[in-house]
């Protein structure tokens, strides 16, 4: 770009300019489209929480949604 000069120079930054937003609404498209299907996976799975994610039934699966303390996590005073 050094040997651009004057208003070659500036159209060339405005060029870049433009490719680079254009790559980033690429991105950003591409991104929703991954949250929007993700979402849609949770959702299905909240429908039917006794299924697992191939949709097979799942032994002891509950609604709980508090995590049991196995050790790692320390107590609070109220967990005594």
């Amino acid at each position: 770009m050094s040997g651009l000069e004057g208003i070659w120079r500036a159209l060339s930054f405005i060029g870049l300019g433009i490719v680079l937003m254009g790559i980033g609404l690429f991105y950003q498209r591409v991104l929703a489209r991954q949250n929007n299907n993700s979402a849609k996976a949770k959702d299905e799975s909240a429908e039917n929480p006794e299924s697992g994610e191939n949709g097979e039934n799942v032994e002891g699966s509950s609604n709980n949604t508090a995590a049991p303390n196995d050790g790692n996590t320390p107590k609070t005073p109220d967990q005594d």
